[in-house]
């Protein structure tokens, strides 16, 4: 498998810790919006995200690696990618109940290894395919 994204995790909201141990992890790069920054897992990359956005996309099959969670891209919204690029922010739902609706800007994904809970900061977020 070939790493294709690579960004550092550099702050986790204060109220993260519940939603990560649910499987659920809102990324953003900085600014981020108020109203969700103590929910957020905060990342920042030294590549292009606009760039990147043109160019690359997470696909059913590639793998998104956060700190010692391993998952694999199940489903990939119509607009998560967009978001990705122009924010930063994507929402990843790991292991989501069957009945559960993908929203446009989401990315549902099954648990390879690791465990569901917080990154902490100076961990990795990446994605391979």
């Amino acid at each position: 498998m070939a790493t294709y994204f690579t960004s550092a995790i550099t702050e986790v909201g204060t109220d993260a810790a519940p939603l990560c141990d649910a499987g659920i992890y809102i990324l953003f790069s900085p600014p981020i919006p108020d109203v969700l920054g103590d929910s957020s897992v905060v990342h920042e990359s030294t590549q292009d995200l606009l760039e990147f956005g043109k160019t690359l996309h997470l696909e059913p099959g590639h793998v998104i690696a956060l700190d010692q969670l391993q998952a694999r891209v199940e489903e990939v919204g119509s607009e998560a990618m967009a978001n990705f690029a122009a924010l930063g922010h994507l929402v990843l739902h790991v292991d989501p109940e069957p009945e559960h609706t993908l929203l446009p800007g989401a990315v549902r994904c099954s648990l390879i290894s690791g465990d569901l809970g917080c990154p902490e900061p100076g961990s990795t977020l990446t994605f391979t395919s």
